[in-house]
């Protein structure tokens, strides 16, 4: 799933398959994010996944340069690109607790 974003916006993966995508003239920057060693259903695991996820945004979209027009435009792609990914991460969290929730569970016929 490629999601555009707008100005210098990076790419931030949470696992292979699922991509945030820089806008199409911007770099095309991204960091694979792992998690699945990570139990996302627990504080914890959510956790640790955010820190990865602050760390991998500070790494792309770090400006290498004190421009402040280019610092301003780091600092926009990694709300954006920071935002984007946590929204990824909580819907993955859902589908797990969906996952967890519905196991041992018969399907009545």
């Amino acid at each position: 799933m490629i999601i555009n974003l707008t100005g210098r916006a990076a790419a931030l993966a949470l696992a292979i398959g699922v991509c945030v995508a820089a806008a199409p003239a911007a770099a095309q920057d991204r960091k694979i994010v792992p998690y699945a060693d990570l139990d996302l259903t627990r504080a914890d695991g959510a956790a640790h996944l955010d820190k990865r996820l602050v760390r991998a945004v500070k790494q792309v979209c770090d400006p290498g340069s004190r421009d402040l027009a280019v610092v301003m435009a780091a600092q926009k792609c990694a709300r954006q690109s920071l935002a984007d990914a946590r929204a990824k991460a909580a819907d993955t969290r859902a589908v797990m607790f969906a996952q967890r929730a519905g196991q041992g569970r018969e399907v009545g016929s």
